[in-house]
This record gives structure tokens, sequence and C-alpha cells, in this order.
């Protein structure tokens, strides 16, 4: 037999090998068929065996206590870098932790225009998100407003109202609350709001921007002594 031979013929036996493999892994074909249909379930509410539960939404929301200051504009991380802490702020917020005083600061702007800011406290930062929070619920439900809340915005807005206390000598804002409660009081949220709608919502974007600016300073200056409450050399530079 010669070597082509040999080829053909075993080219042959593994083709009808490979056949059998293949029939013998196929079912025979039938007509289709539906799938075997199942008993019908009954509805979840129909099963005694089955206990309902209200859906837990504690974590749909972020919750009041939340630090507005986490959502301040990523330029204060450029802002961290450049910006400096002097002696005599840190002798001030020494003495105003020592003594449970909101830290106040005068922060120098434009052609040395003082604008005075002061810190807030833990319920006042939760009023704001709570009045950010509400007012993006609110405008949730206003088809043309749908998608174009800034929260960010809001925030910075209701923050600034609370901080900011005088701009080049004259009054800004004197609002300041605190409440024993763990919500926000509703008439305190009534005020914030009214201020906010009054002197920040339609305000000149320079001014804004002026005010936003010091805010900002201010921030990162309470940020820094905050970050070094632990570290002695900070307050007790050598030499």
């Amino acid at each position: 037999m010669s070597e082509s031979k040999q080829k053909l013929t075993l080219g042959d036996e593994t083709e009808e090998a490979l056949q059998r493999i293949l029939k013998a892994g196929k079912p025979e074909s039938k007509p289709e068929s539906k799938p075997e249909s199942k008993p019908e379930s009954k509805p979840e509410s129909e099963d005694p065996k089955r206990v309902s539960v209200a859906r837990e939404e504690t974590f749909d929301q972020p919750g009041v206590s939340v630090d507005p200051k986490v959502f301040d504009s990523p330029s204060t991380t450029i802002m961290m870098k450049t910006t400096t802490v002097t002696d005599t702020e840190r002798e001030l917020f020494l003495e105003n932790v020592l003594f449970d005083q909101p830290f106040q600061l005068d922060i120098s702007i434009l052609r040395d225009t003082i604008v005075t800011i002061r810190s807030r406290s833990a319920y006042e930062n939760a009023l704001c998100f709570h009045c950010v929070r509400e007012r993006a619920l609110a405008e949730d439900g206003d088809n043309n407003k749908a998608n174009t809340f800034d929260f960010l915005l809001w925030l910075q807005r209701y923050s600034v109202a609370l901080a900011i206390t005088t701009v080049g000598g004259k009054s800004f804002s004197s609002l300041q609350f605190s409440s024993e409660q763990g919500t926000a009081d509703p008439d305190h949220a009534r005020q914030l709001n009214e201020f906010v709608e009054a002197h920040l919502t339609n305000i000149p974007y320079p001014k804004w921007q002026m005010l936003l600016s010091a805010y900002m300073i201010f921030t990162v200056k309470e940020k820094l002594l905050l970050d070094n409450v632990g570290n002695r050399d900070f307050w007790n530079p050598a030499g």
C-alpha cells in the first residue's frame, strides 16, 4: 500500500470516528418543543412563609452630621501647598480652642480689604448640609430644574452666609445658631434660607468670587491648624 493510500485510509477512519462522536453527543432531532412548564409560584405576598420587611432607607442619603467641608473645591488641595499660618494665628487658634470659642481670623484681600471669618459649630455645619439637601430634593421634583442642581455652589453659599461676619469693616452676616437637638431646627433653616436668597443668590459674580476666595483662604488655614493638632513642632517651632 502506498503512502498516499495510507493517508487517505487514515483520514476516512478518522472522519468516521468523529461522525460517531458527534452523533453520540447530539440528541436525536425532534420537533421543536417548548420548555417544560414549571408550576407557577405564588406571588410573594401570597406566600405565608415569607416575611415582608420594609426597605432600609438609612443609607439612601447622607446624614445631617456629615461635615460639609468635605465638599469644598478641589482647589483647596492646591492652596494647602502655598498657604501659611502665622504665629499670631496659631495663638488665636489655641486660645479659641481652650476657651471653647469660635475660631476667627481677619483675611486680607484686594487692597487690604479685611474680611472677618469665623469657624462654624458642628450644628451649623449640619444645618448647612440640611438646607442644601432639602433644596436639592425640592428641585428634583421640578422638571424644569432636574439634573441642574449645583450641590457645591449651594453648599458654599450657605457656608459663606454663616462664616463671614464683616467685609471691609461693614457687617455682612450676624447669623449664628446653636441647638441641643439632634436635627436641624426648622426656624434656623428658614432664617438661613432667607439670608442666602436675599444676599447671595443674585450677588454680582466678582463680589461672590471675592467672598469665596476669602472663605477658602480661611478654610485652608483652619485645616492646616487642625491637621497639625498632634504635631508638637508645629506649635513650638525650634529656635
